[in-house]
């Protein structure tokens, strides 16, 4: 298996058009079929994408910057599967 860590810079993923306001995003491919023994639903492919073309991106808590290791740890959150909560 192969993830990445990108930051685009351009919007070359096509992940974060012009003015879209996403700082970064982690795009999950998930089976369509559930696991025999558990019934789950397996993770194939989980990347995670920084929006580098409108967020700059510091860890020294800089002002105007998103402090990277915190989005990190959020998207890694996502790469695992977990999602948002109330």
């Amino acid at each position: 298996e192969h993830h990445s860590v990108i930051f685009d810079e351009d919007g070359s993923t096509g992940w974060f058009p012009p003015g879209a306001g996403i700082v970064a995003v982690t795009p999950v491919l998930v089976s369509t079929r559930p696991d025999r023994a558990s019934g789950e639903l397996a993770i194939l492919d989980a990347d995670i994408l920084f929006n580098g073309r409108e967020f700059r991106f510091a860890t020294d808590g800089r002002a105007g910057a998103f402090d990277v290791q915190s989005i990190a740890a959020h998207e890694i959150g996502h790469w695992l599967g977990f999602d948002h909560s109330a």
